[in-house]
């Protein structure tokens, strides 16, 4: 009759919480796909603020999905002002405007 030892348990890894004293005044966004725009046309500052609801935070170099009629977008957060990690809850969320980058 064969012997079974059990196996360690494998631990989860650690998580880090931190708290983010800033709230976030700007934003830019980098989409993985050229299609991104066209495909949303002229509601892109709607969608990303109806998207923004879902995240609390926001981390530079994170990538954050956008959902538009079914499909999912990746953007990649390029820059945020007024630091590299901020808070994104609060009112100031329906003031966000959109702004095509010049560069």
């Amino acid at each position: 009759m064969a012997s079974y030892m059990a196996k360690p348990l494998e631990m989860a890894k650690l998580l880090e919480m931190a708290t983010f004293k800033s709230a976030g005044t700007y934003v830019r966004f980098q989409p993985r796909s050229a299609g991104f725009q066209e495909e949303v046309g002229d509601g892109v500052e709607q969608v990303l603020q109806a998207s923004m609801f879902t995240h609390s935070t926001l981390t530079q170099g994170e990538w954050v999905q956008v959902s538009h009629a079914g499909t999912l977008h990746d953007l990649k957060v390029l820059a945020l002002k007024p630091e590299p990690a901020v808070s994104i809850i609060g009112e100031y969320q329906t003031y966000m405007t959109c702004h095509p980058s010049t560069s």
